[in-house]
């Protein structure tokens, strides 16, 4: 089982990599997810504890399953 901090770290993994093969930049995720581009990178470095909610609005912009962002 992963700790707390590993698991986070794979989530902001995961968005970066899904939000580069769009091509699109932090401010522009940003603005599509409705949050700062400072906290996108921020979720990106594992450095914030993301929500349930949080989570649902990125997979909904990369039009994926939640469950995608949360795998290794």
């Amino acid at each position: 089982m992963q700790t707390t901090e590993e698991l986070l770290v794979i989530i902001g993994k995961n968005i970066r990599e899904h939000r580069k093969s769009k091509n699109w930049s932090q401010a522009n995720l940003a603005i599509k997810v409705g949050m700062h581009k400072s906290y996108i990178g921020a979720i990106e470095n594992g450095k914030k504890n993301i929500s349930l909610i949080k989570l649902a609005k990125f997979a909904k912009v990369f039009e994926i399953g939640m469950g995608e962002l949360v795998i290794r």
